[in-house]
């Protein structure tokens, strides 16, 4: 999981590694770094879709991202990832490029990445 820089690292560290990693967060990603190669990088891939599962999210006050963001989305969608199964996508309303933004939604991957199982209590012991 990461943000930003972090947010692109984290893609780029499942989409090359997914014998290792099987599940990863993007917030506001910086998908634009090394001129939006990381664009180029998933259109060649001889096997797109991968086992993994992806969040990546974005807040609607980052104009420098969002377009990326959802060039990235469509993109994931029209290789073969399917939303809400194993890509889930959100846009926080009035969200910004902040940890303070990023800190409030931070439980958005958890439950999509991280779903309960039938289960209604924790137990801590």
């Amino acid at each position: 999981m990461g943000s930003s820089l972090g947010g692109l690292y984290s893609f780029q560290l499942i989409w090359n590694y997914p014998n290792i990693f099987s599940k990863a967060a993007s917030l506001s990603s910086s998908f634009w770094v090394d001129d939006r190669k990381i664009f180029d990088m998933i259109k060649s891939d001889k096997q797109p879709v991968k086992d993994i599962t992806l969040y990546i999210d974005c807040g609607e006050g980052e104009k420098k991202l969002i377009d990326d963001i959802n060039k990235m989305i469509k993109l994931l969608q029209k290789i073969g990832y399917v939303k809400n199964q194993n890509l889930f996508t959100h846009i926080e309303k009035g969200g910004k490029h902040s940890e303070e933004d990023w800190a409030n939604r931070l439980h958005l991957p958890f439950t999509k990445l991280f779903p309960r199982k039938n289960d209604s209590s924790i137990y801590i012991g």
